[in-house]
């Protein structure tokens, strides 16, 4: 899977490519807190852009990430921004019910940094984590959910 967003420069890969999902997104893309993680190197690349989306001004001005797979291109629109203390920070990717996500989502957001909207009935969400080094063990995790979907395989 690759991912663009708004954030990256002509001159800084195109494309960040995610090192892996969390195991516990074991319905992959369909699951209901998708947890993407990436690499954020120090040369720019990779998910290095999603470390700025703690700052409100960026996150306004960037909303939107695109993540291609093999099968579909899903258009994303940036909702939350936190930065966490991987050490302490607690994380859920399994879900009781369709409601489970939407209560879970809300209480991340009261402790995020960058709120720019509260979804309701959120059937499904994304997280985009990188590392940020406001500490030593932080974490950007970026949350954004579904605008737009387009099946790219062949209606054959």
């Amino acid at each position: 899977m690759a991912l663009k967003n708004e954030a990256q420069q002509p001159h800084v890969n195109a494309r960040a490519a995610v090192r892996c999902f969390d195991a516990g997104c074991a319905q992959g893309v369909d699951s209901p807190l998708v947890i993407a993680y990436g690499r954020h190197m120090s040369d720019g690349t990779m998910f290095a852009p999603l470390a700025q989306y703690s700052s409100r001004t960026f996150t306004e001005a960037h909303r939107t990430i695109c993540v291609y797979t093999r099968d579909e291109e899903i258009e994303l629109e940036v909702f939350a921004v936190d930065v966490v203390d991987a050490s302490s920070e607690d994380k859920r990717t399994d879900f009781a019910d369709v409601a489970a996500p939407d209560s879970y989502l809300g209480d991340k957001l009261s402790r995020c940094e960058v709120v720019l909207e509260e979804p309701k009935d959120i059937a499904q969400a994304w997280a985009f984590v990188t590392c940020s080094y406001q500490t030593s063990n932080s974490r950007t995790v970026v949350y954004a959910k579904e605008v737009k979907g387009w099946d790219s395989r062949s209606s054959e």
